[in-house]
């Protein structure tokens, strides 16, 4: 069993200025009343931040892709418009000695869960020993990573009595799975500021969560105010 984290990654981005430019091109077409000396880094910033004409960032699309669990890329991929591609389960694995290695996200109500490649509980226990942290046998962390071994027991044995298709029904909703993601900026910007809400899931939440730093650090103009 192997546990990994989230993450986010922006495919092949382009610069913010290549995106501006654009976005100025197609806002010029309506709002010609526009100072034609404006820059187009101004020109875009007056339009996300007062809220005019957004409907402009919908000409410019971003990729993004996403390692994630699949109970949250069940989540995200109820959001249009925008374009999935997502890892089948017939992949969500690597082939281990012992059989096969399920790939899990850690999920982030359980911080005291490790990352790393784990055989047993007792490998588990005698890792986390090493990192210095302190393992209960009763707490939640613990039953969760049982738990997980359980599954995956499971799902080698059923995958050896029959097939991976009929074993794969077994497989939790904390498997990783990679999803890539395409929206327009302007649906970018709406999932984002839906998605960060306390009232979603902590799993969701801390996707998006890493989504806003991601593009935020990359363009800042077209993900303010969120």
């Amino acid at each position: 069993m192997i546990i990994v984290s989230p993450s986010v990654q922006i495919y092949e981005p382009k610069t913010q200025e290549e995106l501006i430019k654009q976005i100025q091109f197609c806002g010029r077409i309506a709002n010609q009343s526009a100072p034609e000396e404006e820059r187009a880094a101004s020109f875009v910033n007056r339009l996300v931040s007062g809220g005019e004409l957004l409907t402009v960032l919908e000409h410019v699309n971003l990729t993004l892709i996403l390692t994630c669990s699949r109970g949250t890329a069940n989540q995200l991929v109820r959001h249009r418009i925008a374009a999935y591609t997502q890892e089948s389960t017939r992949y969500n694995y690597l082939l281990g000695k012992s059989g096969t290695d399920l790939v899990l996200i850690k999920p982030v109500t359980l911080p005291e869960v490790i990352c790393g490649r784990f055989t047993s509980m007792k490998e588990y226990k005698k890792q986390k020993h090493e990192s210095n942290q302190v393992d209960d046998l009763f707490s939640a962390s613990s039953a969760w990573v049982e738990t997980m071994l359980e599954i995956e027991t499971g799902y080698n044995n059923l995958c050896a009595l029959t097939n991976q298709e009929t074993a794969r029904g077994v497989l939790p909703l904390d498997l990783k799975t990679t999803i890539a993601a395409t929206m327009n900026i302007r649906q970018w910007r709406h999932v984002i500021k839906q998605r960060i809400s306390l009232t979603c899931s902590p799993g969701m939440r801390e996707l998006m969560g890493m989504v806003l730093l991601e593009v935020n650090d990359k363009y800042p103009l077209l993900f303010a105010k969120l």
